[in-house]
């Protein structure tokens, strides 16, 4: 009986044991099936892509609670995660930043988007022909950007660049540049001085010969010129053409967008307008404005430093398209008045004035160029 006793604990036990292997191994495959599903699915279902802004010691509790609130993320699914990060040694490099958190994405893919700080890029463009306070403008309206520059005069933000004393317009390529929200208002700048820096130098440096500019500052200025003149490729080696030939003869420029900078960036100039005295008024001052009026583009600064060799004097805005082109006076008047009567007749006089930025990336910019006065 004794016997029989022990023989049944013995089994007894052997069968408990068994049983808790039994009970081991399925909780073990129970585990292994949900760690291999949840490693093995989207974390974020798909077609719920989301912007998510980590802030600065958000710990991956937080962040994972965060997506449940925004109810993409499960109870479930939110432990696993954490659990996920602690088992790979990350869940204390999560790094601070905006991140585009796609759906369809794996675990490890988002762990390793927040522990390497694959930021999501913003953008922000500056337009050829923009001037200064236009890009200062664009700058201030991005809420992506870290504003330091809102108090800070012109004079303040070169000597910041590292270069006290140089007007800042025509100093900034136009191009569109790339940044992680947060980034400081500055490294944009710098960013655009660096690459116009590079890019005028670049164009300087494969200029044609013989060129009559005194110095490469001229070269800019007549760049922007340029820019603000015609958006029609074409003709632009011509314009520039026409400024030097103007420069190398003594004659004033007589260009109306200098005038135009000069009196705050005035849309509709009057005779009264062109009296009235200023460094930028190319009618009454001889040579080159004291500074470019705008940001130029490849197309300009390339043209400008490629000038048609040519025997035009004047230009003026042609009746359907580009300009029309003068080696003399009495034939530019004729153009002028041909380009007046046009005006008049579909009222369109003023238009280009009203809506210079609709213009200003059209092949054919319908401008009323400086020639529509008399020389």
């Amino acid at each position: 009986m004794n016997r029989l006793n022990v023989d049944f604990t013995t089994n007894t036990r052997k069968f408990l044991i068994y049983l808790f292997i039994f009970f081991v191994i399925l909780t073990i495959n129970l585990v292994g099936y949900k760690w291999w599903k949840f490693s093995s699915q989207p974390l974020i279902p798909k077609g719920t892509s989301l912007v998510y802004e980590l802030k600065p010691k958000t710990s991956v509790y937080h962040f994972t609670e965060n997506l449940h609130q925004l109810g993409v993320l499960s109870v479930e699914k939110q432990y696993q995660f954490i659990l996920f990060a602690y088992l790979h040694g990350d869940a204390h490099h999560l790094k601070a930043g905006e991140y585009l958190l796609e759906g369809g994405r794996l675990p490890q893919a988002i762990l390793k988007k927040l522990t390497q700080g694959q930021f999501m890029w913003r953008h922000i463009t500056f337009l050829e022909g923009w001037d200064f306070q236009k890009m200062r403008m664009t700058i201030q309206a991005n809420s992506y950007l870290r504003h330091t520059l809102s108090q800070v005069t012109e004079e303040e933000i070169m000597t910041k660049l590292g270069h006290t004393g140089l007007s800042p317009e025509g100093q900034f390529f136009p191009d569109t540049y790339f940044f992680t929200r947060g980034t400081s208002d500055i490294v944009i700048l710098k960013k655009a001085f660096a690459l116009m820096q590079k890019r005028f130098n670049d164009a300087w440096n494969h200029r044609a010969s013989g060129l009559s500019y005194e110095e490469p500052y001229q070269a800019l200025i007549a760049a922007s010129i340029i820019e603000k003149e015609s958006g029609f490729k074409p003709e632009r080696p011509l314009i520039a053409g026409v400024l030097l030939n103007r420069w190398q003869s003594g004659m004033p420029l007589q260009i109306d967008s200098t005038v135009s900078y000069g009196l705050g960036g005035i849309v509709h100039l009057t005779k009264l307008n062109l009296g009235q005295l200023t460094p930028y008024n190319t009618y009454l001052n001889k040579g080159w404005p004291p500074t470019p009026i705008a940001m130029p583009g490849l197309d300009a600064i390339y043209a400008a430093l490629h000038p048609r060799d040519t025997q035009y004097f004047y230009f003026v805005a042609a009746v359907g398209h580009g300009h029309y082109f003068s080696t003399s006076l009495n034939e530019h008047h004729k153009a002028v008045a041909r380009y007046k009567a046009f005006s008049k007749k579909l009222g369109i006089s003023i238009v280009p004035y009203l809506l210079p930025d609709l213009f200003a990336h059209f092949e054919w910019v319908p401008r009323m160029e400086p020639e529509l006065h008399s020389l």
